[in-house]
């Protein structure tokens, strides 16, 4: 559950850094499963002009995230990229790895039906910080590709089953 709720906060600060009031649009969220369980995730989303221009005058922006990384995964999360197309970051343990004869890969589900809640706790119903969060909505990614060691993918689109995604058990 603890993954759950770092992962959507991580989301919310990423598009914190990154928008304005509301030309905010994600578009897809990958997540690369390693061999180890750990995940290169990539969250593609768009801004207007207006937004692009204060993400590159926003101070510290790779710095924010990577603390907030650091607090939510420990020590082994690292911001790989950082642009006001994309972010990119990887997760140690996202995956929980079943070692037998083979190998299975178990992803978490992500509540993507609770990010309204999640923005309002992320903000402390602060006026002022909650005006640039945008609606919950655009924060959800049009789709979200997992795609295991061997190269085998998931992917769902939006509006997702139950407004989330699902765990996915994939053996190789």
């Amino acid at each position: 559950m603890k993954i759950k709720i770092n992962f959507l906060m991580l989301i919310i600060a990423s598009a914190l850094l990154v928008s304005g009031a509301s030309a905010f649009d994600s578009h897809d969220l990958n997540i690369d499963v390693q061999a180890d369980g750990s995940a290169v995730i990539n969250y593609d989303y768009s801004l207007s002009w207006g937004e692009s221009i204060a993400f590159a005058l926003f101070p510290n922006k790779e710095g924010i995230l990577k603390g907030g990384l650091t607090d939510a995964f420990g020590d082994g999360a690292e911001v790989l990229d950082l642009s006001s197309k994309e972010v990119s970051f990887k997760i140690p343990g996202f995956a929980k790895v079943i070692s037998g004869n083979l190998t299975a890969y178990k992803t978490p589900s992500l509540p993507y039906d609770k990010v309204e809640s999640y923005t309002k706790k992320f903000s402390g119903n602060n006026a002022v910080i909650g005006a640039y969060i945008p609606e919950s909505d655009r924060l959800v990614p049009d789709k979200t590709t997992i795609t295991f060691p061997d190269g085998f993918t998931e992917t769902y689109n939006k509006p997702y089953p139950d407004g989330k995604l699902p765990s996915v058990t994939h053996t190789v």
